[in-house]
């Protein structure tokens, strides 16, 4: 025989190979199908009535022992192939990618969630700068429950390799961020669960994903560790296998994790400069701290400090009051960046009519027009007796033939007040919603804001460079 006609041949035989494959994973899954709708068929007759078990197609919940039971099938992932997710609803296409496929949806799953005591949290959304998913901790395992060798009930994070480290994931447990519910289409009677509605419709992640019910406690941008958590080679399930996917919460009844605390940054009286000159005032779990400087500083971040030893996250909410000054904001922020992390703190989004915190601590780069890639607007200000000075400057970039880089041209449009810098935008066009704002660091935070206030919902994103003398 010819080669070609060898490997033609060859082709052939390993289509055919593949598809007997397919066709026989589909039996699978249609006998793993039957089987689910078994068991919830018999929890429908052995609970009828009673209030504190909760029976779904694919699980069972138990409002007393605080548990849920999900049915799953093995995905069969192999040895070193990357995993995204821990466990995926049957329509999700993201198998090749998932440790299992169960046969309750993710909103069964953020029901019988909610149906054993647990509030859903909320997950990240880079839009509204939600960087890290938010809510009570699950321990999720997985097992056989079939006639095959036994294995398990084991952690979800045991199944996973990390090659950055050479172990496996941290045991920490996984986010109750509980998707969001959004509106349905025609014909729904209310809102639905987005993980049934949006891909990957992902019950649990180990990435950041947007739309997951269960989500890991850390940021975990997608694409970010892809290659390097991977299927681990002594926990390999063998494709088809029945499993028995179980949640319990990690802490006991009234114990809780997320903790909300409040901060509040005013100036001293009288003012003072650095962070001397700044008033904190925290508010957390009924516990309130007033102090000013350093000392004031440092009693903040000891009650951060113990608020983590205690094993709970502190989901920090900053507010920046009017009188202060750009630089010392800008230190502060940078004492806050500093403990934020995996074992500190959390910032959330900013409260209504305030910047977050991070605007205040750009990429210096910035300052450099040639070195952007694009082009945002910038707002100059300047110190003037009856208020901030003001110049919007437009910049456009004009690309020549045969030039590696582009022209710059730089236009400027003098501001008579806040108001007026909301109307130059409407005029000249939206442009990026970016805003590069150049300042002297002795300006006060409210005076900033009177510009800014009427402009956040179109150009959210401000970047803040007091002047680097102050």
């Amino acid at each position: 025989m010819r080669l070609r006609e060898r490997l033609v041949v060859a082709g052939v035989l390993a289509a055919l190979a593949a598809g007997a494959q397919e066709q026989s994973g589909e039996r699978t899954r249609e006998a793993n199908r039957a089987r689910a709708e078994a068991i919830y068929r018999e929890n429908l007759a052995a609970y009828e009535g009673d209030a504190d078990r909760l029976v779904l197609p694919g699980l069972l919940a138990d409002r007393q022992a605080r548990t849920v039971r999900i049915q799953a099938e093995a995905t069969g992932i192999g040895a070193g192939e990357p995993v995204e997710f821990f466990l995926i609803a049957e329509d999700s296409g993201h198998a090749y990618e998932a440790l299992a496929v169960s046969f309750a949806t993710p909103g069964a799953v953020r029901r019988a969630l909610v149906f054993i005591g647990l509030e859903p949290g909320r997950p990240v959304s880079r839009r509204e700068l939600r960087f890290w998913p938010k809510g009570e901790r699950v321990i999720l395992r997985l097992g056989t429950d079939d006639d095959g060798p036994p294995l398990g009930p084991v952690r979800a994070e045991e199944m996973i390799a990390d090659r950055t480290t050479g172990g496996t994931l941290p045991a920490s447990g996984l986010v109750f961020a509980g998707s969001y519910e959004m509106q349905a289409g025609e014909g729904d009677t209310g809102p639905r669960c987005a993980a049934d509605m949006l891909a990957p419709r992902c019950i649990a992640s180990n990435y950041n994903e947007p739309t997951t019910v269960l989500d890991v406690p850390r940021r975990a941008p997608q694409g970010t560790y892809y290659q390097d958590l991977t299927a681990h080679p002594d926990l390999l399930l063998e494709p088809g296998r029945f499993l028995a996917v179980t949640l319990e919460p990690e802490y006991p009844r009234g114990r809780r994790r997320v903790a909300e605390p409040a901060l509040t940054a005013a100036a001293t009286e009288p003012p003072a400069a650095g962070l001397d000159g700044v008033r904190l005032e925290l508010a957390a779990d009924d516990v309130q701290e007033r102090a000013a400087g350093g000392a004031g500083l440092n009693r903040v971040l000891e009650r951060f400090r113990a608020l983590v030893e205690q094993g709970r996250d502190p989901f920090v909410t900053v507010r920046f009051g009017e009188g202060l000054a750009l630089a010392q904001i800008r230190e502060l922020c940078a004492v806050l960046a500093s403990v934020e992390g995996e074992t500190g703190i959390r910032v959330e989004p900013p409260p209504d009519g305030q910047l977050y915190y991070k605007a205040f601590l750009p990429d210096e780069q910035f300052r450099n027009r040639e070195k952007r890639i694009s082009q945002p607007w910038e707002l100059h200000l300047t110190e003037a007796a009856a208020g901030p000075a003001a110049v919007l400057v437009q910049i456009e970039q004009i690309w020549h033939e045969k030039e590696i880089w582009p022209e710059l041209k730089i236009t400027e449009h003098r501001l008579n007040g806040p108001a007026d810098l909301r109307g130059t935008l409407e005029r000249l066009g939206p442009g990026l919603p970016v805003i590069l704002v150049f300042a002297p660091g002795s300006l006060a935070y409210g005076r900033l804001m009177d510009f800014l206030a009427p402009v956040l919902s179109t150009h959210g994103t401000i970047h803040v460079f007091p002047d680097q003398a102050n």
